[in-house]
């Protein structure tokens, strides 16, 4: 299914509406009251009863507040249709693609989190002539709403970050760990990530409670020692990636032992800098950075400083998190709602 075709003729109903906006909202959309979506509303033997759209959202901020989101991203309920009865499926998607739209309606899902925000930048028309806004108008004939959580996710304990340092699990107190940046110490941020730590999950291990951006991991003193090749076996396992990309610090090989690691899911050559620049004695705090993608030069500059990185491409060090979101929404919705993880969702590089 070709999903051009599937909202083409109510194009000249919605052209224009947007202007300059980042969100679309029931106000937005009054003039959009007509579009009659393709999926149906009679209810199907064994289907789920739904929750209203506030009660679902509720639940996802229970998961991570999105107050706790770099002030940059654009996070929360991004489109919302004019009229929509109850939420009665879910998907999560790491990025919310064409392909995975086609998924979505076919599989008559009334809610997609997208990890990314689909709507990032303003757009000043909907049309047919970029993909994004394909999505956009696609999601409001079809009556499915979109969240991101993103860098909320990031940030909250227990979250994408954390799921990530699981990788090392028993090789770290998770008392001992510190983000790279603390949250704003302000009252309303404060309010905003504490006492939301998720409920715990067989598909979580033991993780710190810490909340921030990026994570420092002080590696224990073991024999044998933690090495460099141990790490990238361990972070394998974690993405399920049957490769990654290694830069080896200058002086050091694959059986030197790792004292600390810092870790930062996505794209993390900014907050490798700050963590670099804040030493105060000048040497790097770390031995080992593990990320989704960095710059050359920004890896240049690492291994010349004594730290090793391991990429695994950007949306690779994010997407097993789904899975765990999955599990915990299942327990705060219960058996009202239907969730599933997208099958088409994947990183556009492959190793070939």
């Amino acid at each position: 299914m070709n999903i051009v075709h599937v909202y083409g003729r109510h194009f000249a109903q919605i052209r224009n509406l947007i202007h300059n906006s980042v969100r679309y909202s029931s106000q937005t959309w009054k003039e959009f009251s007509q579009c009659r979506p393709i999926s149906s509303n009679l209810k199907m033997s064994g289907e789920v009863e739904g929750l209203s759209l506030p009660e679902v959202i509720e639940q996802l901020e229970k998961l991570a507040d999105i107050r706790s989101a770099e002030g940059w991203d654009n996070v929360g309920l991004l489109v919302e249709p004019y009229t929509q009865t109850r939420v009665k499926s879910v998907l999560l998607t790491n990025d919310l693609t064409e392909n995975v739209l086609e998924e979505a309606v076919s599989g008559r899902f009334s809610m997609i989190v997208s990890y990314h925000p689909p709507v990032f930048s303003a757009m000043k028309r909907i049309t047919g002539e970029t993909w994004k806004e394909r999505i956009v108008a696609c999601c409001l004939e079809n009556r499915i709403a979109v969240y991101s959580p993103h860098t909320s996710w990031d940030a909250a304990s227990g979250g994408v970050t954390d799921w990530l340092a699981g990788a090392f699990e028993g090789h770290f107190d998770p008392n001992s760990v510190s983000p790279i940046i603390k949250p704003k110490e302000s009252p309303e941020t404060e309010k905003a990530t504490n006492g939301h730590a998720p409920p715990s999950s067989s598909a979580t291990p033991s993780v710190p409670t810490t909340v921030g951006m990026g994570r420092v991991l002080p590696i224990a003193t073991t024999s044998p020692p933690l090495t460099l090749a141990k790490c990238v076996e361990l972070v394998k396992r974690r993405t399920g990636l049957m490769h990654v990309r290694l830069a080896t610090a200058c002086g050091r090989s694959a059986d030197s032992p790792v004292t600390a690691i810092a870790l930062v899911p996505g794209s993390g050559g900014s907050l490798l800098k700050t963590l670099l620049e804040s030493s105060s004695t000048g040497t790097s705090p770390i031995d080992l950075f593990v990320t989704g993608e960095m710059f050359h030069h920004d890896i240049l500059d690492a291994v010349h400083r004594g730290v090793s990185v391991i990429l695994t491409n950007h949306s690779d060090s994010e997407r097993g998190f789904l899975k765990v979101a999955a599990g915990r929404l299942r327990l705060g919705l219960g058996e009202r709602v239907r969730i599933a993880i997208s099958s088409t969702d994947r990183d556009p590089l492959r190793t070939v």
